[in-house]
């Protein structure tokens, strides 16, 4: 079943450039390039400042669900440069990044991950930027 996932008109133009950054890198896989350029081909763009708040966007930081360990965990989907484990900040080339953005609040995403299938629960937006007013 094709989907569709929901980016702001400002997230989309810095995300393309993020792939046209990361084509030229030599430490991002391809899959994850690929997989980017996939999503952002079926998205719905709406402005900063009409996107809902319960939409995964850039710079929002999450609550999830593994559906099958039960673990709950905490991250914000952030531009690779600003990416930190420790931080909890992880990239949108990343495979969790990129399988959580666009999507909403109370979504199953199912999607390959490096150790197999995981279906993640989006159970909880904790800070969405244009929820408070950080649209660019």
């Amino acid at each position: 079943m094709e989907h569709s996932i929901t980016v702001t008109d400002h997230d989309y133009k810095k995300l393309l450039q993020c792939l046209q950054d990361a084509r030229y890198s030599s430490n991002v896989p391809t899959m994850a390039i690929t997989k980017l350029g996939e999503e952002l081909k079926k998205a719905v763009k709406v402005p900063s400042k009409k996107v809902t708040t319960n939409v995964v966007t850039m710079n929002s930081r999450v609550s999830i669900e593994d559906m099958e360990t039960k673990r709950e965990f905490e991250l914000t989907i952030v531009y690779p440069a600003n990416a930190n484990i420790a931080e909890k900040r992880v990239s949108v080339l990343a495979p969790i990044g990129t399988a959580l953005l666009g999507y909403t609040e109370g979504s199953i995403v199912e999607w390959e991950m490096p150790n197999g299938m995981k279906r993640l629960l989006i159970k909880k937006i904790l800070y969405q930027p244009e929820a408070h007013g950080n649209v660019e």
